[in-house]
């Protein structure tokens, strides 16, 4: 499927085929085995990975994932997407993707420590982590206890003075950013904002511009798809969330769900099923037939597949998850004419905050320390010149100078608005859908980017 997309979008652009062909291969890929001894004294061996795709610009960006379906080819495809993610929203670097063949929950809390430092070795001893070379970040089954696991392992055998770097998605209280636990919701929220702005979209779709006054249905109630639901709900007047789909049930309310109190019989009961502000559903084909404005999916790979495409009532989809749609369920609903919003961007908000993770480790300050006060000073002395001119009093608002995480969404609001504006002036020069413009711009950064870099 990838490959697929890949080569659509190379043949539009009209770039060289042997451009296109050299990014369906990763420059380096490790495959190791790691031995562990187990608390009950047996030994256990899992296997574990890093793909390196592009090394024309370093560091390389990724996520380090712990499932058990983690193998070479799902951590070459991570690192091919990233590549893409980041150049989509011109970050300066390339991308990697790796993982452990494991699922964290079966292993103790020893265990998996001692996995992670295992793991952490393996890749720092052959050059594939550190801030110059590999910035390994969060991806399923991460946490921030384990980003800052992998990087105590390298702080603890490379003297290395931007040692902090190393990895992101660290605990705020050892040099993580404001904001990274909710970047990847609010930067899909920041997206999907834009890209209905386009009253010509829009109107194509059978809807009225803005996201407010619509119906959603939301697939998906883990941090991404929670922190979406609130930020819609919150900022969005008649933004209404009508149902919610998870594993294992749904539940639907078609005059709207409360989240707040949803999201508390979620985090009490570890399941929405029974949640008594909406009717409890096992099938998700019963809610994914109910008709709404806008689908949201924020859940796993390939959710909207041949078995359940043809009973969506939907007039508009964002694939807020990696790979969220199959191909084939991809031109059924372009046929029916679905406006399809891509993955490539929707899913990017983590790693833009995961950038300004780094470029903070890398400055040794934390983000708005150099210019709060000098800002907060700035605005009263405006302020009192104005109350001079005008001989009337102000009421001292908005005072305060920008925090780290103010400072992180407004540039996270600057890099999706940015990667969203140039998406839709490619669909509409080329005439194409948004997933191929998304590409298109993608492939045309890196070709332009490697005709300067080796």
């Amino acid at each position: 499927m990838t490959r697929d997309y890949l080569h659509a979008a190379g043949n539009i652009s009209q770039l060289p085929a042997t451009f296109v062909n050299s990014l369906e291969q990763c420059d380096f890929t490790l495959a190791v085995q790691i031995p562990l001894r187990m608390d009950d004294g047996s030994m256990a061996k899992f296997n574990a990975f890093r793909a390196h795709h592009s090394t024309y610009m370093l560091p390389l960006k990724g996520g380090v994932r712990f499932s058990p379906t983690t193998t070479t080819e799902v951590a070459e495809s991570m690192a091919l997407i990233n590549t893409l993610k980041l150049a989509v929203l011109d970050l300066p670097l390339g991308g990697a993707g790796g993982g452990i063949e494991v699922d964290p929950s079966e292993l103790s809390t020893t265990e998996f420590e001692q996995l992670l430092r295992r793991y952490s070795e393996a890749l720092f001893t052959r050059g594939m982590m550190s801030p110059a070379i590999d910035v390994p970040g969060p991806e399923m089954g991460s946490t921030p206890w384990s980003m800052a696991i992998m990087m105590d392992t390298y702080r603890s055998h490379v003297n290395d003075v931007n040692a902090l770097a190393c990895v992101t998605g660290k605990p705020t209280e050892i040099a993580g950013v404001m904001g990274r636990a909710t970047s990847a919701g609010t930067g899909a929220c920041l997206a999907l904002r834009e890209f209905c702005k386009s009253e010509e979209m829009m109107r194509g779709a059978g809807l009225t511009a803005g996201l407010g006054g619509k119906t959603y249905i939301l697939a998906g109630f883990g941090n991404m798809g929670s922190t979406i639901a609130e930020i819609l709900t919150s900022k969005e007047k008649d933004a209404l969330i009508i149902a919610v789909i998870e594993k294992d049930g749904c539940t639907y309310n078609p005059a709207g769900l409360n989240i707040p109190a949803l999201k508390a019989h979620y985090l009490q009961h570890q399941t929405i099923k029974g949640f008594d502000g909406g009717q409890t559903f096992n099938s998700s084909r019963q809610v994914l037939s109910k008709p709404c404005d806008i689908l949201i999916t924020a859940t796993c790979e390939q959710y909207i597949n041949s078995s359940n495409v043809n009973c969506l009532n939907c007039k508009l989809l964002a694939e807020c998850a990696n790979g969220g749609l199959t191909q084939y369920a991809d031109q059924q609903l372009k046929a029916k004419g679905v406006v399809i919003l891509p993955d490539l961007i929707l899913t990017s908000g983590s790693l833009a905050v995961s950038f300004l993770e780094y470029v903070k480790n890398l400055g040794h300050i934390k983000l708005g320390r150099l210019t709060k006060r000098w800002q907060e000073r700035s605005t009263a002395r405006i302020y009192g010149l104005l109350e001079k001119v005008s001989g009337k009093k102000i009421s001292y608002q908005d005072l305060k100078g920008a925090d780290e995480l103010a400072l992180v969404n407004y540039c996270l609001e600057d890099v999706m608005t940015e990667s969203v504006e140039k998406c839709v002036e490619t669909a509409k020069r080329l005439k194409t859908d948004y997933r191929t413009a998304a590409w298109v711009n993608a492939l045309n950064r890196i070709y332009d980017r490697k005709k300067f870099l080796h």
